[in-house]
């Protein structure tokens, strides 16, 4: 109809202000040769984040530390021999030379915070950014196929500008990690072998400048080992960032070379201090903080002289919901999320959501018929909550104060009723949507099973903004009359909380003339639900005997 038709436009103008959705539907609107290249393109940019290439970076951090090592040891005189080392050299080359070419179709995050999708864009974000010096140090490396002068292996210094890709790797990996006392551990192993690698190429310049002058070497034995003037030249650097030794600096070149890493010593080591103090006191903070609680907690039991089985039980159920927190982050202690505007936290609502409501045929339908409707319930009608192992979600004749649907987000839940039980309810499942559409009183026990993650939506909001809607193509009058209808037809003994998909796909069928007949109109409607989903899903609910 005509207010049908404004009321979308309208709800597109405020969806989409700038004509976001109109420039999508253009993109593909591709004829010329150029266009089409582009559009070839589209298909092989690769994210960072993604798993194949996580396992790319992680070979960089082994040839960075590789490089890291034997670099600065042949300069000082002392190169890697080996058929190990001369693997891992060619290793180098030919991986650093494919990771540049890596690089022309590697996204990267926007303005907006998203990953660039656009090939034109992510090659030029690479050619002004890393591409020049990838190109130098590749060339760098394949030049020492040809020469071996001093003045190579000094350029060969360059390769460890290389830690500055394995410090932005290492933060990717560390986003990706749930536990905050990982990621602080692998801040202070990162802190770690970044000292002793600056130790270690300071002491091997400083073999390298006394190397055949008359400098702090010839006061040494002339009969000790390659080895013991290393540890000699490491004790040494170690010595200029803390401490002292009897080594000391015998002509002007190394005097001078002394006094810079002395200065660069005290600038360093305070930052190295800095950083590695602030991560163990994170660590001992977070580790102090759970520790504390814990006791607290057990002081409160044993004052309250609380049995040994429930004393337990609230114990392991304490250290669950840590552990739950570790992992997921509440939504109330992102400070950040409050400066957010209304408009985007509507979408991120919608989106950590929707996905988990649409499948069931209803939600499905209204998110089809009214998007911004949609909208409304995941961002102020749906809560979140997680559930420990053993937690009663609710019980048989228990009244609920304020009435929710419950869909299964993550984890296993046990539905019982009348010494029966039904199948488990995983993820994708639903339970107690009689709330949203009679005067309910729960007519069995649901329970978690292991630690469960359940979206809510609160039947009083529900029934609020739909019936404000004037943009659902079926009624909701007629689904609650048939849903009721068709509850009041059971047997007493087959009532229960749970609702299959095939019940609330007929309902559907039945009120909206005809639109759910077609199989073609089933998938979409499903979206993720195929038929065999579908019938899977409600053989679900065929009952056991209890043991």
């Amino acid at each position: 109809s005509k207010d049908k038709g404004m009321a979308m436009a309208k709800m597109h103008s405020l969806v989409f202000p700038h004509g976001e959705r109109l420039s999508t539907s253009l993109k593909f609107s591709r004829h010329s040769s150029e266009d089409r290249t582009l559009s070839a393109l589209d298909k092989i940019i690769i994210s960072p984040t993604a798993k194949p290439m996580m396992v790319w970076d992680s070979l960089a951090v082994v040839c960075v530390l590789f490089d890291l090592l034997t670099v600065p040891l042949d300069l000082a005189g002392f190169p890697m021999r080996s058929f190990f080392g001369d693997f891992m050299t060619w290793f180098g080359r030919l991986y650093w030379t494919f990771d540049m070419l890596f690089g022309f179709l590697t996204t990267h995050e926007n303005t907006d915070g998203l990953l660039e999708q656009d090939p034109m864009k992510v090659i030029r974000h690479y050619v002004r950014g890393y591409l020049v010096m990838d190109l130098t140090l590749v060339c760098v490396g394949w030049s020492e196929t040809w020469s071996s002068s001093i003045v190579t292996k000094i350029f060969k210094l360059l390769r460890l500008v290389r830690l500055v890709k394995i410090h932005e790797d290492l933060r990717r990996l560390s986003d990706m990690i749930h536990s905050e006392a990982i990621v602080l551990s692998i801040r202070i192993v990162e802190t770690s072998v970044l000292f002793t690698g600056l130790v270690h190429v300071v002491a091997c310049i400083w073999l390298a400048i006394s190397a055949g002058t008359d400098g702090w070497l010839t006061h040494v034995a002339d009969h000790e080992r390659p080895v013991e003037k290393y540890t000699l030249a490491f004790h040494w650097a170690m010595s200029q960032f803390y401490g002292s030794m009897e080594v000391a600096p015998s002509n002007y070149v190394e005097r001078s070379f002394a006094s810079g890493v002395l200065f660069l010593g005290f600038i360093v080591s305070t930052a190295f201090i800095s950083d590695f103090t602030s991560s163990m006191t994170q660590l001992h903070m977070l580790h102090g903080q759970q520790h504390l609680h814990l006791r607290v907690l057990r002081k409160f039991l044993v004052h309250q002289q609380i049995s040994g089985v429930l004393f337990a039980r609230i114990q392991q159920n304490a250290l669950s919901s840590i552990k739950q927190h570790q992992k997921k982050v509440p939504e109330q202690e992102v400070e950040l999320l409050k400066l957010v505007s209304e408009p985007l936290r509507i979408e991120l609502h919608f989106e950590m959501l929707s996905g988990h409501m649409c499948h069931h045929p209803l939600m499905k339908a209204i998110l089809e018929d009214d998007p911004w409707l949609m909208r409304q319930l995941c961002h102020a009608g749906a809560t979140t909550v997680s559930i420990s192992p053993g937690d009663i979600v609710f019980s048989a004749g228990e009244l609920p104060t304020v009435p929710k649907m419950i869909f299964a987000v993550h984890g296993c839940m046990e539905y019982t009723r009348d010494a029966v039980t039904y199948q488990d309810l995983d993820t994708g499942d639903w339970a107690s949507e009689h709330v949203l559409w009679l005067r309910w009183t729960h007519h069995g026990m649901l329970s978690a099973v292991n630690a469960c993650t359940l979206t809510l939506l609160d039947a009083s909001f529900f029934i609020e903004k739909t019936s404000c809607s004037k943009l659902l193509d079926f009624s909701l009058n007629k689904y609650a009359d048939t849903f009721a209808q068709n509850f009041n037809e059971l047997d007493p003994q087959d009532r229960s909380d749970l609702t299959s998909y095939s019940t609330c796909w007929d309902i559907m069928k039945k009120i909206s003339k005809g639109r759910f007949k077609t199989r073609k109109t089933r998938n979409r409607l499903t979206g993720v639900l195929d038929a065999s989903l579908a019938n899977a899903f409600t053989n679900k609910f065929i009952r056991r005997s209890a043991e």
